[in-house]
Parts: structure tokens; C-alpha cells; sequence
């Protein structure tokens, strides 16, 4: 388990006063340190290729780009980092995207400390976590495709993360 050690937090949103309520993450886990806090894309790929932190926690829009392209940039040179994906956007397109990216969670923003804590834990742990209303919109959106088989379309990745996801497995 990877919380005998400290945890490497990297901070990615381009609100400070999101990332002012963050910290809170190390209140509740001391083991935790926010190595650094980015407010853009670039930012954040810079800073994670300088300081390579164990777990991202990015929003999926910043002012120069998306999240979900910074992370398939950092998955390719940090591929053990954890990206976990804290946003106000429950659109199934940024979920899928963002799973196709590499991520290792997706959480929206309402999402309490103890919530995010329990997500990061988890995905040091190896597990993929899905808000409940965004696996939800997914699992929704699968099934109201009659006669077209969705499947057809998802990478392989995206295919074991939602067989995981509709087996119930959020953690």
C-alpha cells in the first residue's frame, strides 16, 4: 500500500480558491503532500515532468487547453503517476475521453474531502473510482444506443474500466 510513504499530490485547477479547498486533503492525510498547484495545461506538464508526483488531480477545462490532453502528455512520460480527474463536468464525452487518456478516476466537483481522499487512496491501490452520477450518465448512454452495439467503439482500456464499472466496482 502506498501510504506508508508520502504521496506526492500535484494540484491542477485554474481557480485558487478550488485549489484553496484542496488542501484540506492534507488535514484529513498527513502523509500527503501537495508537492505544487498549476493553474494551465502547460503548467502542469511542466510541473509534473520536474517533480513527477504520485497522483494528479486535475479539472478536465484550464485556460490553455484541457485536462484530458495534459494528462495523455504526462501518462506518456510518467506513466506510473495517478490522474484523477476532479471537474463540474458530468458530460459522458469527457468521461470516456478523459478513461482513453489514462485516467484513474473521475469525480466531480460536489465530491466532499473525505470522498477525494477515499479516490486516492484507491487508485494507489490499483482501483479506477467513477462518480456515481457519472458512471450513471455512461452506463445510461451505453444502454439507450438500440441496435447499435457502443462497445464497438471504446478502446480496450475503456472496455475493462466499464465492465469494472457496471460489475458495481467504484473503488
Amino acid at each position: 500500500m502506498k501510504l506508508e510513504a508520502d504521496i506526492k499530490l500535484l494540484l491542477v485547477d485554474d481557480h485558487p480558491v478550488v485549489r484553496d479547498g484542496l488542501r484540506r486533503i492534507q488535514e484529513l492525510e498527513p502523509r500527503i503532500q501537495i508537492v505544487a498547484e498549476a493553474g494551465t495545461r502547460l503548467s502542469a506538464v511542466e510541473t509534473a515532468r520536474r517533480l513527477g508526483p504520485d497522483v494528479i488531480l486535475m479539472d478536465v477545462r484550464l485556460p490553455d487547453g484541457d485536462g484530458i490532453a495534459a494528462c495523455r502528455e504526462i501518462k506518456a512520460f510518467l506513466p506510473a503517476a495517478h490522474v484523477l480527474f476532479l471537474t463540474s463536468y458530468a458530460d459522458n464525452r469527457f468521461v470516456l475521453a478523459a478513461m482513453e487518456a489514462g485516467a484513474d478516476g473521475y469525480l466531480l466537483k460536489e465530491s466532499g474531502s473525505q470522498r477525494i481522499l477515499d479516490a486516492i487512496h484507491s487508485i494507489l491501490n490499483g482501483g479506477n473510482v467513477f462518480d456515481p452520477v457519472v458512471k450513471r450518465g455512461v452506463l445510461r448512454n451505453l444502454q439507450g444506443s438500440a441496435g447499435i452495439n457502443p462497445l464497438d467503439a471504446l478502446a480496450t482500456r475503456e472496455r475493462r474500466v466499464l465492465a469494472e464499472v457496471a460489475k458495481g466496482k467504484t473503488d
